[in-house]
């Protein structure tokens, strides 16, 4: 009895799926060969997509921890300046040289303040970038996003001319804010550019369907 019932059941089933198969459009070999081609573009460079955007992720975080860290080295480099003391009492470049070297720089204290801006200005501008890290914060940012790197600039420039005259040392760490701005061009950059060669492709394929 139960056999006779899956027999009734299957060839239920056999009839739905002639059903089905006469109801499919017939589609022309070349025209298939044409979509799954399409389909194989379109899956590739999707995943290319995805690739590029986890990758410019892991950048963008990077380059957002950089000015935090050197954050740090001005923070405790101000907090060792005492004013009028003598250059043996001065805070130490904590840059590793073979022998330590004491800070002589003009204004030390705005130098740090300044810096210490431009480095906050400098991991701002990363995390205001398209697809943000923090998207949920990044509409809160009073400062329109392309202004936030020229004021890292400009505030990074200012302590290192005010630190010409002292040793390539002190210069060096008094440059470190502008290095990082120019970092986050270079990387901006080359993220931009791969991002417009996707769209590149994109458009190529789209001007071939078109043709």
């Amino acid at each position: 009895m139960a056999t006779g019932s899956r027999r009734v059941a299957m060839e239920e089933l056999q009839s739905r799926l002639e059903g089905l198969r006469s109801r499919k459009p017939k589609v022309n070999p070349e025209e298939e060969a044409e979509f799954l081609d399409e389909e194989e573009q379109e899956r590739v460079i999707e995943e290319m997509r995805r690739s590029n955007e986890e990758s410019n992720r892991s950048i963008r975080k990077g380059l957002a921890g950089l000015p935090v860290l050197l954050l740090v080295l001005f923070v405790l480099y101000m907090s060792e300046y005492k004013p009028a003391a003598p250059i043996e009492q001065r805070p130490i470049i904590p840059i590793p040289t073979s022998t330590p070297v004491h800070s002589v720089a003009y204004f030390p204290i705005l130098s740090g303040t300044l810096s210490i801006t431009s480095l906050i200005f400098s991991a701002l501008f990363i995390i205001t970038l398209p697809v943000a890290l923090f998207p949920q914060y990044t509409d809160r940012i009073p400062i329109p996003k392309q202004y936030i790197l020229s004021i890292a600039l400009g505030l990074g420039i200012v302590p290192l001319l005010l630190a010409i005259g002292t040793s390539w040392v002190e210069a060096l760490f008094w440059a470190l804010p502008l290095g990082v701005c120019v970092l986050n061009i270079i990387a901006t950059r080359m993220m931009e550019s791969v991002t417009a060669g996707l769209d590149g492709l994109e458009a190529m394929k789209y001007n071939y369907k078109g043709a």
